[in-house]
């Protein structure tokens, strides 16, 4: 009786086994895209440098956002919709820090959710954000414009 036990509980490891093996996640791809947004940061962005895998045209919307006081820097926190049409879009959430007037910010990204084709994404990565003003270099007190560069890894 013990050995037809086993050999059934094998049997069905070896079952699970091969249909897990048949449903591996795709292969996580490095991200390297930069996103132009006009200050206040509610009005929606576009990529204009990189790409984003599967996402031809997105709009990015800020879609929550705050800010606090930390160890003597500005830090910024909260989540871009990246919608790519056709039901397709991803949750970013981010984590930002400026100091005094610097030029730019530094932190992190993090996917929260997706959906259509990003629906099992999952990933995040590096993200710095250079103030503008004009068509020039600003800071963080003197600026119109942020160019955010997303780097990481995405897999969908």
């Amino acid at each position: 009786m013990r050995v037809r036990v086993w050999t059934m509980f094998a049997g069905a490891l070896a079952c699970g086994a091969a249909i897990s093996l048949s449903v591996v996640a795709e292969e996580a791809k490095r991200v390297d895209f930069t996103v132009r947004e006009t200050l206040p940061t509610v009005t929606q962005g576009k990529i204009v440098k990189g790409a984003l895998d599967g996402c031809p045209s997105p709009v990015i919307r800020t879609t929550h956002g705050g800010s606090s006081q930390s160890h003597g820097a500005q830090v910024f926190n909260g989540s871009k919709k990246v919608d790519c049409g056709a039901g397709n879009t991803l949750t970013l959430a981010f984590r930002v820090s400026v100091s005094d007037c610097d030029g730019t910010n530094s932190g992190v990204w993090e996917v929260k959710r997706g959906t259509g084709i990003f629906a099992k994404a999952k990933g995040g990565g590096k993200l710095v954000g250079t103030y503008t003003l004009g068509n020039g270099r600003g800071s963080f007190c003197e600026a119109d414009g942020l160019l955010d560069h997303y780097t990481g890894r995405l897999a969908r």
